[in-house]
């Protein structure tokens, strides 16, 4: 939208003009007019025009002064001079003030239209301009966050071009001298790799924002990218980051700002690289705080830690043979078991430079012999029909070797717990039988009265019994009277209505009706066959 004012202390020359010129055809979408050049002014701070057409010789401010005044307050708006004088100096500051054009009153109309129409056309290729400016402006800084990004990652592959980064460097508006101390610090946000979970766009864009935003507070450089899986990389440029108090306590700040933002809490690890003096050495630094992020293995998860060189020795997997593990839980031990999972992990926490994968197969092993001895006894630790995968699943996915302690010591008490039930369960089957036996006589004898005696409730007392024998504790009360009948048969002295009551019926047909239904045969059938 084109907006003109037109000043001019005559009034019939500004009613002339807006009369007689074709402002829209000439591409003018709004015109306002004042008197003098105070008034046009005011006029103009509210109007806001890209054009003044204004004559020159005003009372209270001439279009001179309007003009300087315009050129302050909107160095973009143009003017178009009016004046039936020919001075010199009028001339001469009109020239000063870059005026548009230069018309000579009496005005001609056709002169007007052909300056307003090559004004209106500078107009809106500037404004054209201006707006390609403006939306490659946002372009460019809807961009930098990926650009950012990219050179971050470019950074940490060795023999990147370096004269290509300093110019990316240029374009983003980072300084950096020849000399600049550089480091590099890896944070795992505890993402797990295998099951292919990505961080949400916005939740990184949450993370390198508030990471950047406490780097700048601090005016020190950093560039910042998320790498799958997980990890946030920072380079850190500045002579700062030679003292190590000082970076702690900025990447304190910035571990408390992410666990509020992505909820992990206290999984989250920072792992620090070596100073470098310049950025050439940045993949170096990068390097080291990649071998220090491995550390998490053996400190677990909450920390912030600085690289280091590391002399500890490698674990000597040779003194706590696997077989040794192995017969104190075939001897049940349980204790001694436990003692000696602690002792492992307690000496390997000290053995860092051990291959991780070396301890995660050491410890599979250790699991897949558990998981034999148990299937032997017919207890179940986990259920998989593929328990080797499985197992390897789990130890493959640890991060820490606390988790891999954790893990390994539940299955331990699981075992030992199905063992300490399966002896229990194998005292109530044992019990139960002796006292049937014992007491088969009593036609009152039931699972209660049973129940009562093992001091366990009649609905356990019959689910072990089950598991234990496969028979209902019915059913073997019922075989032992059936079998103890079966040897007082052979005795042709006792009546079967004697037998019946000798074993426990109280209703001889009822007895005989369960022996046929046990044995193919009724009682006297059976004495018949088996007495010579």
């Amino acid at each position: 939208m084109i907006k003109l004012l037109l000043v001019d202390d005559e009034k019939t020359t500004r009613d002339g003009l807006l009369e007689y010129i074709p402002w829209k055809e000439l591409g003018i979408d709004a015109v306002k007019a004042a008197e003098d050049g105070i008034k046009a002014l005011e006029l103009a701070m509210e109007f806001n025009p890209h054009i003044i057409l204004t004559d020159v010789r005003m009372p209270k401010m001439n279009g001179i002064e309007l003009a300087e005044q315009i050129k302050v307050q909107l160095p973009q708006c143009k003017v178009i001079f009016l004046s039936g004088y020919t001075d010199k100096e009028y001339l001469k500051s009109a020239i000063r003030l870059q005026a548009m054009n230069y018309i000579e009153k009496p005005v001609n109309i056709d002169e007007v239209k052909e300056v307003i129409t090559k004004t209106v056309s500078l107009c809106r290729m500037e404004e054209e301009k201006k707006q390609n400016e403006i939306g490659l402006a946002n372009k460019i800084n809807e961009s930098l966050p990926i650009l950012k990004e990219k050179l971050c990652l470019e950074l940490t592959v060795p023999d990147f071009n370096s004269a290509s980064i300093q110019e990316k460097f240029d374009f983003l508006g980072i300084t950096i001298r020849e000399q600049c101390f550089c480091t590099s610090v890896i944070i795992n946000l505890d993402i797990d790799a295998s099951e292919n979970i990505s961080i949400p766009q916005d939740q990184r864009d949450s993370l390198i924002k508030v990471t950047e935003q406490i780097f700048e507070n601090e005016k020190v450089h950093c560039l910042c990218a998320v790498k799958e899986p997980g990890l946030l990389v920072i380079h850190i440029l500045g002579d700062t980051v030679k003292s190590r108090a000082f970076l702690e306590n900025l990447l304190g700040k910035v571990k408390s700002e992410i666990e509020q933002i992505s909820g992990i809490g206290q999984k989250l690890f920072i792992a620090a690289g070596s100073v470098v003096n310049s950025v050439h050495g940045i993949h170096t630094a990068y390097q080291r705080a990649a071998i220090t992020l491995q550390k998490q293995f053996f400190l677990g998860h909450g920390n912030i830690v600085f690289f280091e060189e590391d002399n500890s020795p490698v674990f000597d997997f040779g003194k706590y043979n696997i077989q040794d593990f192995l017969d104190l839980l075939i001897a049940e031990k349980k204790n001694e078991a436990e003692i000696y999972i602690k002792k492992i992990v307690s000496e390997l926490k000290l053995c860092t430079n051990t291959l991780v994968d070396n301890i995660k197969n050491y410890f599979f092993n250790m699991l897949t012999g558990l998981s034999k001895i148990a299937d032997d006894r017919n207890i179940v630790i986990v259920e998989s029909e593929h328990k080797k995968e499985y197992f390897w699943d789990i130890i493959s996915k640890a991060k820490t070797i606390y988790e891999i302690e954790a893990y390994l010591l539940e299955k331990l008490n699981i075992f030992f717990g199905a063992l300490a039930e399966k002896e229990q369960s194998n005292s109530i089957v044992y019990s139960v039988i002796k006292y049937v036996r014992n007491n088969y006589k009593d036609p009152n004898l039931s699972i209660k009265t049973i129940a009562s005696y093992a001091f366990v409730t009649p609905n356990y007392l019959s689910l072990v019994f089950k598991k234990g024998t496969g028979k209902t504790i019915n059913q073997f009360i019922t075989e032992t009277r059936i079998e103890k009948a079966k040897e007082l048969l052979k005795d042709r002295r006792i009546k079967l209505y004697e037998i019946a009551s000798l074993v426990g019926f109280s209703d001889a047909n009822y007895f005989a009706k369960i022996f046929k239904k046990i044995e193919g045969m009724n009682p006297s059938d059976y004495r018949e066959k088996h007495i010579l």
